[in-house]
């Protein structure tokens, strides 16, 4: 190489070293930063006054809770973690909504639902489509 030619060739890679680490500052500082877990927006309703009806079988337990008009809701707690990793919730063949790891879960029932007791709940296996429990609540 002449002088001239190494002089840029050095420049060029000087610049560029200096760009390339500029570079991976800013891509880590634009980074999305983690929400805490007590920040998660939580959608879950609120439990309706009056329990109607209560059953517990192994580690979870039913109550049928109903509101101040004729809407009703199904509240499941879960005391252990399930084995199964995606559980549905039914209630007489319409899908609720799912189960989370622990804790309660409150499904409101529609209108539809709400006329039509008794209310048979299925707790179905979301991967393998095989039924986990099934309970009726009067």
């Amino acid at each position: 190489m002449v002088p001239e030619l190494r002089k840029r060739h050095r420049l060029v890679w000087q610049v560029g070293s200096i760009l390339l680490c500029l570079g991976f500052v800013g891509a880590v500082w634009v980074l999305p930063q983690p929400v805490p877990a007590g920040q998660w927006l939580k959608s879950e309703p609120q439990p309706f006054p009056k329990i109607l009806a209560r059953k517990t079988t192994g580690n979870l337990s039913f109550q049928l809770r109903q509101g101040n008009e004729s809407l009703k809701q199904i509240e499941i707690t879960q005391h252990q973690v399930m084995e199964q990793a995606f559980v549905q919730v039914f209630c007489n063949n319409a899908l609720q909504g799912v189960l989370g790891p622990t804790g309660v879960q409150r499904f409101n029932l529609s209108d539809t639902l709400s006329a039509e007791p008794p209310y048979l709940i299925e707790l179905v296996d979301g991967i393998n489509h095989k039924t986990i429990r099934q309970i009726v609540l009067p």
